[in-house]
């Protein structure tokens, strides 16, 4: 049996997360669902009460390093085009997907 293609989800998280912040990953992690994935969604590790933010950024970089692939969340934020996940993915020569326009319109309205 083959390894699975993972996926991280990468989007602006602020540091209060609201319900509509988790619903936009789980939507994207829906999405990104079956055909042998496995999706690593990071605002699971932030909405952990066991762990401090810090201890949440960490493990998520640790998973960030060992997907195939990032999924970036369509967002227009400055913050998070500069953020250190998409820097490393991009140093790491991460696959980046992009998510369609038409699918933020379609569930993020």
């Amino acid at each position: 049996m083959s390894e699975s293609y993972k996926i991280y989800i990468l989007g602006s998280i602020p540091p209060i997360i609201s319900k509509n912040d988790i619903q936009k990953f789980e939507k994207a992690e829906m999405q990104l669902s079956g055909y042998n994935t496995t999706i690593i969604n990071p605002i699971n590790n932030m909405t952990n009460s066991e762990l401090s933010r810090n201890e949440a950024l960490r493990k998520n970089i640790q998973e960030l390093v060992n997907v195939n692939a990032v999924y970036l969340l369509v967002e227009h934020n400055e913050f998070y085009l500069n953020s250190v996940e998409l820097k490393l993915a991009f140093m790491l020569n991460i696959t980046i997907i992009h998510q369609p326009n038409h699918i933020k319109n379609k569930f993020w309205k």
